[in-house]
C-alpha cells in the first residue's frame, strides 16, 4: 500500500491516506449533499484502505455534524480547511479525505485546477468582522 499524506493550510490537521489504488483509479468526487455543493469537494477514498487524520491541536478541529448527524465533518477551526469525513459504521468506520489536501494531489490526474495568478475582486467588507478595509495575509 502507498501512503499518501498532506493536511490542512496551517498544519494543525494532518492526514495519511493508505491505499493500493493507483492514482488513475481515484477519482475525486462529490456527493450532492449542501455541505459538499458549497464546498465544492473533492473526495478519495478506498473501501480496502486506511484513513487517518492527525491532530496536532484537537481544540482547533471541529467536527461538524448536520442532517442525519451521523457523519463527522473534519475541519480545522484554525484556517477553515475542510480535510476529510468520518463515519462510524457497526465495529468500524468509514470515511474520505478531500483530494486536494493531499500533498500529491497533481498525482490525481483526473483532478482538472484552472489558476487565476492575478485576479482580485474587490471586497466591500463583511458584516460584523473589523475593518473592512484591513486584512491580515498570512
Amino acid at each position: 500500500m502507498k501512503v499518501y499524506e498532506g493536511g490542512c493550510h496551517c498544519g494543525n490537521l494532518r492526514v495519511a491516506f493508505r491505499t493500493a489504488l493507483d492514482p488513475a483509479q481515484m477519482a475525486p468526487r462529490a456527493c450532492q449533499c449542501a455541505f459538499c455543493r458549497k464546498h465544492a469537494t473533492g473526495a478519495v477514498s478506498d473501501p480496502d484502505g486506511h484513513l487517518e487524520f492527525i491532530l496536532k491541536n484537537p481544540d482547533q478541529v471541529h467536527l461538524y455534524r448536520f442532517g442525519l448527524g451521523i457523519t463527522e465533518f473534519v475541519i480545522c477551526r484554525n484556517c477553515g480547511v475542510y480535510a476529510g469525513a468520518h463515519m462510524p459504521v457497526g465495529e468500524g468506520s468509514i470515511g474520505n479525505v478531500m483530494a486536494h489536501v493531499l500533498d500529491a494531489h497533481a498525482q490525481l490526474h483526473s483532478l482538472l485546477f484552472r489558476w487565476f495568478a492575478a485576479e482580485r475582486t474587490k471586497t466591500v467588507g463583511v458584516s460584523g468582522v473589523g475593518n473592512p478595509g484591513h486584512h491580515r495575509h498570512s
